[in-house]
């Protein structure tokens, strides 16, 4: 998997819709986000395979979101190969940070991470990430 020609401009694109968008578990949540933005910049849909057609409730998604067999950290994972250590996120990876006390996922956009939730598109500190897997 290769980042695409200009995927700086993917990326950002994909923020600006993140932050227009309001958060919605079925459409808009971190792993459906982090999974448009790996597709945006490379070109493949390695993550959202999983996440495509999500049952309707929070308590739903989410067990599905951690994955029946394994946690959200396995599904990722699973999809883009083994885990590096949070500090060597590079813009456009994807990040795993602790929010409102749920691990989730989101993108690295350089000193800040990008997340999706309930009260729609935060930026943590990549300080507060806990792992990373290279995209591309």
């Amino acid at each position: 998997m290769n980042r695409v020609d200009h995927w700086e401009a993917a990326l950002d694109r994909e923020v600006a819709r993140a932050r227009r968008e309001s958060f919605d578990w079925p459409s808009h949540n971190c792993a459906l986000w982090a999974a448009r933005v790996v597709e945006a910049i490379t070109g493949e849909d390695v993550l959202a395979t999983a996440y495509r057609n999500l049952p309707r409730t929070e308590r739903a998604i989410y067990a599905v979101l951690t994955g029946e067999d394994g946690t959200l950290r396995d599904a990722v994972t699973a999809a883009l190969g083994e885990e590096k250590p949070a500090m060597e996120a590079r813009r456009g990876d994807v990040v795993m940070l602790s929010l409102d006390n749920r691990l989730i996922v989101g993108v690295c956009l350089g000193a800040k991470v990008a997340a999706v939730g309930p009260t729609g598109l935060r930026t943590r500190p990549i300080t507060e990430a806990v792992a990373a897997w290279s995209v591309g």
